[in-house]
């Protein structure tokens, strides 16, 4: 579960984003598809399932829902999100790709991923690792989280809604419960980051990523390059079991890959993944 700032030691003021929302001013995207149309709510109780309802209702490719704050956040396995108001950039993505079903889903959650990485880099120049499946990583803690959930038709994906949460502006303080496990762009500069330069440069690339799936190619390569914990032991917690063993890598489809100590590799297409040791990894 993570709760971020439900208490009154995490404080943010309202910055370039939420002012420009708020006053209803249009924003430029750098964008074809991506935030066309944008809608922007000041507070919901989560993106996605407002996404799903308005993707039932017709709403097309590039669609983006775009918040302050989530009462009621949506993680992995069911777990709270939540964040202070304007400190983080919340939102969910719709997108209707023509492409078969699996393993075209853990694709898009590469794509986002790797535009938020892109993006992050390009505004602050900090350096965001990818942890599988769907967490980006600065100096080994979690910066974001990404929530891809699919609606299919046969053996296609009839549409996609790709959460992202990701934290900006947000003041950890030493003592909180989630200052060992999670990090904030403005902790790690030491100043605040525009939100709305981030939103335009996340929306950018994650597009450029999506075009290229669209395309035919496959982000598997990139995805694996930022891959965090690659050489090192974990344990991954799966749905009856638990499986202890080294990083190997991710497979063209998005799958994990883990070589347990007898020298057998396992394939994980689900689970959460525990870093045990840390060691320096080979060069790949």
């Amino acid at each position: 579960m993570y709760r971020m700032g439900m208490t009154h030691d995490l404080q943010t003021l309202p910055d370039d984003l939420t002012t420009a929302l708020r006053a209803g001013r249009p924003l430029t995207l750098p964008t074809r598809r991506l935030g066309h149309p944008l809608r922007y709510l000041p507070i919901v109780p989560s993106t996605q399932p407002l996404v799903h309802i308005a993707a039932q209702q017709g709403a097309g490719d590039g669609f983006v829902l775009l918040t302050d704050a989530q009462t009621a956040g949506k993680g992995r396995l069911g777990r709270v999100w939540q964040a202070p108001s304007g400190s983080s950039l919340l939102l969910s993505m719709l997108f209707r790709p023509a492409l078969g079903a699996p393993p075209q889903g853990p694709r898009l959650t590469m794509c986002v991923g790797l535009g938020a990485a892109a993006a992050v880099e390009e505004v602050t120049g900090l350096p965001v690792q990818l942890k599988w499946p769907n967490d980006l990583l600065l100096h080994g803690k979690k910066l974001a989280g990404v929530l891809t959930e699919t609606q299919l038709e046969g053996d296609r994906i009839a549409y996609a809604v790709v959460g992202l949460g990701l934290n900006v502006n947000l003041a950890l303080p030493a003592d909180h419960e989630l200052a060992p496990t999670a990090i904030s762009l403005s902790q790690a500069l030491g100043q605040p980051v525009s939100r709305l330069a981030l939103l335009q440069a996340l929306l950018r690339h994650i597009e450029d990523h999506y075009a290229r799936l669209q395309a035919g190619h496959s982000p598997y390569a990139a995805w694996a390059q930022r891959m965090a914990y690659y050489g090192q032991t974990v344990q991954v917690t799966l749905p009856d079991t638990t499986l202890t063993g080294t990083v190997a890598g991710v497979n063209p489809d998005g799958a994990l890959l883990v070589q347990d100590a007898a020298g057998l590799t396992h394939t994980v297409w689900a689970g959460d993944v525990l870093l045990l040791h840390k060691k320096i990894a080979d060069d790949r």
